[in-house]
């Protein structure tokens, strides 16, 4: 469980660090750049949030009320990516749906911080006292 919570932490970061990188290209009119940038992050959050799923399985045995939100979450951002996809092929994505869709994943990552992770946390916990 410890390095499945180190994991995730550590992918929020770089996901976070994706997301700006995002925005400064905008910022800088780098459009070509930021939809390249657009395409690797959204490449990395798939691969994030489809690796959380079993631990949100295990969430599910303890806090399915908590487990099912974070799977909304999950749901919601897998359909931003696609339609934020399809704006970067249209030639048609601009910074302020970048900032509404990270605005809405620090809210998600929040959220798994007092739930999902602090669940990670203490089974570590429980798992180390055996």
């Amino acid at each position: 469980m410890t390095a499945t919570l180190q994991q995730g932490l550590v992918e929020h970061a770089a996901i976070d660090r994706a997301f700006r990188d995002v925005i400064a290209a905008f910022k800088e009119r780098r459009t070509a750049d930021a939809s390249t940038l657009c395409r690797i992050l959204f490449d990395r959050l798939r691969a994030h949030l489809v690796a959380e799923d079993p631990r949100l399985e295990e969430l599910a045995a303890t806090d399915p009320a908590e487990a099912e939100a974070l799977r909304d979450d999950h749901r919601g951002f897998f359909a931003t990516i696609d339609e934020l996809t399809g704006a970067i092929e249209a030639g048609t994505i601009v910074a302020a749906d970048v900032h509404a869709f990270k605005a809405r994943f620090s809210l998600h990552e929040a959220r798994e911080e007092t739930g999902l992770y602090r669940w990670l946390r203490s089974a570590s916990v429980e798992a180390s006292a055996v």
